[in-house]
């Protein structure tokens, strides 16, 4: 299953719309309260959804990042893009390899995804879900500047353990709340 189908199973007002080529228009998240934007397997590669997402989150719009590479910056990103400016979280690796064990293109090795019970209306019929994940996951570190973990991945291998946030959202997302 997609996050895309996941949300619109969950959720009676969820609109699902590709990334256009070129990127997000303004016109494109006009009118939303929250966007969840997922690209997985690629790290944000257009400098125009970067900015225009920025926009919306510096304008009052909830904004919920994931991706299994979005936690470092693509190389098509210039100037200031920084994508640690919606999750706030460091980049460690690319969780090609996770306690000696290849975690990287369906090898077998598989991360537990499980979302969390944070007490947003965006986790409402999410809440304890989980699903396997049999490909890479960027490794972050929470930096605690106000990122919210809605998604958490884990993997385990004899003593050795990692766990790291998997979806996160940033305030402004309060006003959701239930």
């Amino acid at each position: 299953q997609t996050v895309g189908q996941v949300l619109t199973n969950n959720f009676d007002d969820v609109d699902v719309i590709d990334e256009p080529a070129g990127g997000l228009r303004a016109s494109d998240v006009q009118g939303y309260d929250l966007v969840w934007f997922s690209n997985p397997g690629w790290p944000m590669d257009d400098e125009r959804s970067f900015d225009v997402l920025q926009d919306f989150s510096q304008n009052g719009g909830g904004l919920i990042l994931e991706g299994n590479d979005m936690g470092r910056n693509s190389q098509s990103l210039a100037g200031s893009r920084d994508l640690a400016y919606f999750h706030g979280l460091e980049y460690l690796n690319n969780g090609t390899s996770t306690c000696g064990d290849r975690t990287d293109n369906y090898s077998g090795n598989t991360y537990g995804v499980t979302f969390t019970q944070e007490p947003i209306s965006t986790n409402d019929g999410l809440r304890g879900q989980s699903f396997q994940y049999d490909n890479d996951i960027d490794h972050v570190r929470r930096t605690i500047s106000g990122e919210r973990v809605l998604a958490r991945a884990t993997y385990s291998s004899g003593d050795c353990s990692y766990s790291g946030p998997a979806a996160v959202a940033l305030n402004p997302i309060d006003f959701m709340a239930p």
